[in-house]
This record gives structure tokens, C-alpha cells and sequence, in this order.
């Protein structure tokens, strides 16, 4: 890795470590009832008040239905990432295939919404560090080595 790019990534650890410490510490500070963002349940309305103020620590320009698509790709981020993770030895032979459509279709949607974010954010205007940010935090798939 060039030096260029390793300060990048050095740069986008920090500002992601930074972003993380802020969702955390601003989270502190919302009332309890403050958090219910759709959901009953207080651990998961609380992580996905953390995921909105990390990503609005990282990207101050995106409005809140931005911040709202970035939190939905993040998740579905998470959860392709998962699906394509499983090793086909563990998945039962008549679930296999239907985990491959799931795979499939969770990918076309992930897709889709990266596009219809990029246009509406104007994703030309993020700068550099956002930019690569977006990419490795809410974009790229981390696919685990599979033995043999």
C-alpha cells in the first residue's frame, strides 16, 4: 500500500473512531423516551440512534432522509454480509437455494440503494475522506476466507 493511501486509511480510522466515540457520548445525554425511532424495543431504537449520530458525525451535510437511507444501507450491509458469509456446508440442501434468491434479492435492493443515495446526496460533493468512508463503512462487503 502506497503511502498515500495508508494515510487515507489511517485518516478514515480516525475519523471513524471519533464518530463512534461521539455517538457515544452524545447518546448518553438522550432521554430515554427520545428514542423510540420505530421500534419497541430500547436496545435497538438505541442502536439506531447511535448509527444516526455516527453517520451524522461523518456526513454534517446529508439531510434526514439521507441519514435515514445510510442507516438502511448500513443495515442491509450488515446483513448481506452475513448471508454471504455462510458456508454452503452449513446451510440444509433444501434451504440452499432459497438462501441464494435471499442472497440475491438482498444484493439488488443494497445496490439500488447505493445508487439512489449516491444521486441524492450528490455524492461528487463528498470529499475524499467521506468519500472512502462511504465506501469501506457502508459500502464493501468484508467476505470471511472459507476453508478449503
Amino acid at each position: 500500500m502506497n503511502t498515500k493511501a495508508s494515510s487515507l486509511s489511517d485518516l478514515t480510522d480516525q475519523m471513524v473512531a471519533l464518530a463512534e466515540r461521539y455517538a457515544q457520548d452524545a447518546l448518553m445525554f438522550v432521554p430515554q423516551g427520545c428514542l423510540g425511532i420505530g421500534t419497541d424495543e430500547p436496545e435497538e431504537a438505541r442502536e439506531q440512534m447511535r448509527l444516526r449520530l455516527r453517520t451524522q458525525f461523518l456526513f454534517p451535510q446529508f439531510s434526514g432522509r439521507s441519514l435515514g437511507l445510510m442507516a438502511a444501507l448500513y443495515w442491509q450491509r450488515q446483513a448481506l454480509t452475513r448471508l454471504v458469509n455462510v458456508p454452503q456446508q452449513n446451510v440444509p440442501a433444501p434451504l440452499q437455494a432459497q438462501t441464494e434468491r435471499l442472497t440475491s434479492q438482498l444484493d439488488q435492493r443494497f445496490m439500488g440503494l447505493v445508487s439512489q443515495i449516491k444521486e441524492l446526496v450528490g455524492y461528487g460533493a463528498l470529499s475524499r475522506v467521506q468519500t472512502f468512508i462511504f465506501e469501506r463503512e457502508y459500502v464493501s462487503i468484508a467476505f470471511q476466507d472459507l476453508p478449503g
